[in-house]
């Protein structure tokens, strides 16, 4: 913990490589969700004109999810940038179980994350009754139902590496999720270098306050950090100083640092030497302006005091395969959002029930000192 690699470490990926306070393993990357935008269209004075003309309306980076979901249906179907082909409103993940469960709750995040009630966004840590079918997190997946009409033919069924192609070659106004699709834009030999732009993930007018049970109309925001890949070498290992070797070769400053400008490679900035501008404008080439964007994006994310983190506990992976299952059934049209909410509460229950109530609730507890602030 003491060495100069570790100090640059950010605090919130110590914190993914820890468990209550004491770290397991070495974080190698870092992951969060933020939005990517066409900035050569959201910037554009004709483009600002046009858009006035036709909605009344200021074409602005979106500060709320509303403002996103507009702006796509706007420019979503025509040929707005010139190259012969329609372009799209937005990529997302919406494939089941593709890390579409991620997606969803970076939506989420906006409506039902409120800094006034803590003690859990996913469940509440008192009595683990999942939150996930309140109105916050309803009126998420309403948005992002209205979000399968301006994705790109075949969005309903894109995964990640869909997104990244999609976003990252030209085809779509907007995205969200990890760094993977505007690496992937910020590349030489992409179309779009050095005309994309980043800022948070989109907020809301109104926030769920689940004690009250009322909506709060008052602007919120919140970062989703999506923790990162962290590595260790086993205790029982007969190899251990050979794996220890090509980890530190993995993970080294060089690689690290060319590793960050390949966006299919999945590193993503985890140190706070990563947050320097000069980095990409130097090495990458990358335009001061659009630099300066994404470092500060970023940086704002380890600042902020209302945040979520991934769902750390025993089953996890069975409650984000059924949040899998129930959003895309709404995104299919087969239930509404509020049914769908209600049939994947119903399974966290069983699955809570199943695991052992005081096993995940012990969990839970971890996750919910460092959304709190307290870890």
């Amino acid at each position: 913990m003491n060495t100069k690699e570790m100090k640059d470490v950010t605090k919130s990926h110590v914190g993914v490589s820890s468990w209550d306070g004491t770290m397991y393993q070495y974080p190698v990357d870092g992951d969060r969700h933020y939005l990517k935008y066409r900035k050569d269209v959201i910037d554009n004075p004709e483009m600002q004109k046009k858009y006035k003309a036709d909605t009344g309306k200021e074409l602005k980076v979106p500060t709320t999810w509303k403002e996103y979901g507009e702006m796509a249906k706007y420019f979503n179907g025509w040929d707005w940038d010139g190259d012969g082909e329609k372009e799209y409103g937005s990529a997302e993940v919406m494939k089941k179980d593709d890390l579409m469960f991620a997606a969803f709750f970076s939506r989420s995040v906006a409506y039902a994350k409120n800094p006034r009630t803590p003690g859990g966004f996913f469940f509440d840590l008192e009595t683990m009754k999942p939150n996930v079918n309140n109105p916050g997190f309803v009126e998420a997946l309403t948005d992002w139902v209205e979000a399968t009409k301006y994705v790109p033919p075949g969005g309903i069924n894109f995964g990640l590496g869909d997104e990244i192609g999609s976003f990252g070659g030209g085809q779509t106004l907007f995205s969200f999720s990890w760094d993977d699709a505007f690496i992937a834009a910020m590349q030489d030999d992409s179309p779009i270098k050095n005309k994309v732009g980043t800022a948070p993930l989109p907020g809301a007018d109104k926030v769920w306050n689940r004690v009250t049970g009322k909506w709060e109309n008052q602007y919120n925001q919140a970062p989703y950090i999506v923790w990162g890949w962290a590595v260790g070498v086993a205790k029982k290992s007969k190899v251990q100083e050979m794996a220890f070797d090509y980890l530190c070769f993995f993970s080294n400053g060089a690689n690290h640092q060319a590793d960050l400008a390949i966006g299919n490679f999945g590193v993503n900035p985890f140190k706070n030497s990563d947050f320097d501008p000069n980095l990409y404008i130097d090495t990458m080439g990358w335009d001061k302006e659009i630099a300066e964007s994404y470092t500060k994006t970023l940086k704002d994310m380890e600042k902020s005091k209302n945040r979520v983190f991934p769902l750390r506990v025993r089953g996890v992976f069975e409650f984000t395969s059924a949040v899998a299952t129930g959003t895309s059934k709404a995104l299919a049209g087969q239930l509404s959002p509020q049914e769908a909410l209600d049939e994947v509460a119903k399974e966290w229950e069983a699955i809570v029930k199943r695991v052992g109530k005081s096993a995940v609730q012990e969990d839970y507890a971890v996750g919910v000192k460092m959304e709190d602030n307290k870890l």
